[in-house]
């Protein structure tokens, strides 16, 4: 274990039976303790896992402790025009997301906005769009015509649209730059999951990983913290009946006698979901 993940993480000794497991992010070390700013949170409604009609359709929601939505900002741009400087004014805690947030100053317009922040990054620190002119600091803004090859880059947009398409957003992650063809305007980057994935120099994103690596440590020790998180338990549909769910019944412990699916028996675990794109062809 190196020093840094030693001091990122809290560990307890075991003197009660839910703190023999536990381990939690060490906010005093990563963060600077500072409130979010009240204009740029909101009050979010919680469903409880239920849709319009009121029925249960995600049926590990539920419950948790209240929590404000803090309003990040993917713009790089202001009235089509680039925000060149920002800089850092404190790293917060968001409750929505695994990774840590960072309340920027824009020079250029006057105002706060939070962004996704990245690792190794420090209250003061300045940080400069990628013009292609310098080497900006992690965490700096850039469209992917002016990024290099071996880059990392989070918060990737990858439709470069009104509408935010974005990977490498979770805690620790990040995209890797392969291949850049200028002459055809487009880039190959490789996601988190491995893939390799086509998309336009146009697109933007910012340089780094995400912060708050140690995440994946993390031991919540027991199942009332689940339950502070609005996580409700998780019932293995072979121990529900067959009125609940297509596993259930049979006589003793049975597998299921299917292969598995949701409650309402689409296939799950192992096929594919993501739609493949079908070539016309013109006969010429």
């Amino acid at each position: 274990m190196n020093k840094n993940q030693n001091q990122a993480l809290k560990y307890f000794k075991p003197k009660t039976p839910s703190l023999r497991h536990l381990i939690q992010i060490n906010f005093k070390f990563n963060l600077t303790g500072v409130k979010p700013l009240k204009f740029l949170i909101k009050g979010k409604h919680k469903t409880g896992g239920r849709n319009s009609f009121g029925r249960l359709t995600a049926f590990q929601k539920g419950g948790g402790h209240k929590k404000n939505y803090r309003l990040l900002s993917d713009k790089i741009y202001n009235h089509q025009k680039w925000l060149p400087f920002s800089i850092v004014n404190s790293i917060e805690y968001d409750p929505f997301r695994s990774s840590f947030i960072s309340c920027c100053f824009l020079k250029e317009t006057g105002t706060f906005q939070y962004f996704l922040s990245p690792q190794n990054i420090e209250k003061g620190t300045l940080l400069i769009a990628n013009y292609g002119l310098r080497r900006p600091n992690n965490g700096s803004p850039c469209l992917l015509f002016y990024a290099n090859i071996g880059d990392l880059l989070y918060n990737v947009n990858l439709n470069n649209g009104p509408r935010k398409n974005s990977v490498a957003v979770s805690a620790g992650t990040f995209c890797k730059i392969i291949k850049k063809e200028v002459n055809l305007f487009y880039s190959i980057i490789k996601q988190p999951s491995g893939n390799l994935r086509s998309i336009s120099l146009a697109s933007s994103g910012f340089l780094g990983k995400t912060s708050n690596p140690y995440h994946k440590f993390q031991i919540l020790g027991k199942a009332g913290r689940h339950r502070w998180l609005g996580k409700r338990p998780v019932v293995r549909g072979v121990a529900m009946n067959p009125v609940d769910h297509p596993h259930g019944g049979g006589e003793g412990k049975t597998s299921g006698g299917r292969p598995s699916c949701t409650p309402w028996g689409f296939p799950t675990k192992g096929k594919p979901t993501k739609k493949k794109r079908k070539k016309l062809y013109s006969n010429l």
